[in-house]
């Protein structure tokens, strides 16, 4: 969604946005209280993202980020890098695909073995891998142990989804 009425320069006579911290600053409240000016601008959505309120329109902090730095609103999704969804420092956005986006998530909730395409087979008794790539399940292999399972899985990923493959930890 491109909001129709925001330029670049009403969102930078309204807001700073530090790239080093991700953090927005209010510089004015046309009408409103001045005493906020200075202040942190934004607040945590339900989902984790932070948002903020300009000319009585929510938007979500990153592609703000995206557009006050660019000048552009983004083609597509973006994505943080860290899994963060509140951590807005510039060299934590880029741009990504639906499904370079999906890729970078976590596990499911649902997920029992803890790693994403990684599953223990009743019927072999053994460690399936696998790798779901634009909505197909791709077969990797099936292994005795987790850890190689684990290895293969992390391997294929790599391998189609370079960067935007998916990481055990996050790094804030």
């Amino acid at each position: 969604m491109t909001p129709k009425n925001l330029s670049q320069d009403r969102l930078k006579k309204l807001l700073s946005y530090d790239p080093q911290t991700g953090l927005f600053t209010r510089l004015a409240r046309p009408g409103k209280r001045s005493d906020l000016v200075g202040t942190i601008a934004g607040s945590p959505s339900n989902q984790g993202y932070i948002l903020i309120n300009v000319d009585n329109q929510k938007y979500r902090a990153h592609r703000l980020a995206w557009f006050y730095v660019t000048g552009r609103w983004p083609s597509a999704l973006l994505d943080h890098r860290n899994r963060l969804k509140d951590d807005n420092r510039w060299d934590n956005l880029r741009e990504a695909t639906k499904a370079q986006n999906e890729q970078s998530k976590a596990p499911s909730s649902i997920n029992t073995s803890g790693t994403k395409g990684v599953a223990w087979s009743r019927a072999t008794k053994k460690w399936q891998a696998y790798i779901d790539h634009p909505g197909i399940a791709r077969h990797i292999g099936v292994f005795e142990s987790f850890k190689d399972a684990v290895a293969a899985r992390r391997s294929k990923e790599q391998q189609i989804f370079g960067d935007y493959a998916y990481r055990d930890e996050v790094q804030a």
